[in-house]
């Protein structure tokens, strides 16, 4: 929502389906998404009022993922390994990818 609040949206555009279509999308990737299916929705007419979803559709083909299921779990891991050295200091934090 961050990266649409200033854009028009059509009614057909569906930013919870999205999110769930989007894991592994970092937040420079989602803006990169949003501005690419705003371009997209300028290219098809330039008068354009309104973003749709066919937009969104159209630049999850062309803007892909930073972050890999491998990176992932590699975070996850190292962050497992960290707190067990650490157990006093990390037991009440518990990591937050956004993936």
């Amino acid at each position: 929502r961050i990266h649409t609040r200033n854009m028009p949206l059509a009614d057909n555009v569906d930013l919870e389906h999205l999110a769930t279509i989007t894991e592994g999308y970092t937040g420079a990737d989602l803006e990169a998404l949003v501005r690419e299916a705003a371009l997209l929705a300028l290219r098809e007419d330039i008068n354009s009022m309104r973003v749709h979803m066919k937009h969104f559709m159209e630049a999850l083909k062309r803007v892909k993922p930073s972050l890999t299921p491998e990176m992932i779990k590699f975070y996850e891991e190292w962050y497992e390994r960290a707190r067990q050295q650490l157990p006093g200091r990390t037991a009440q934090i518990k990591p937050t990818i956004y993936a």
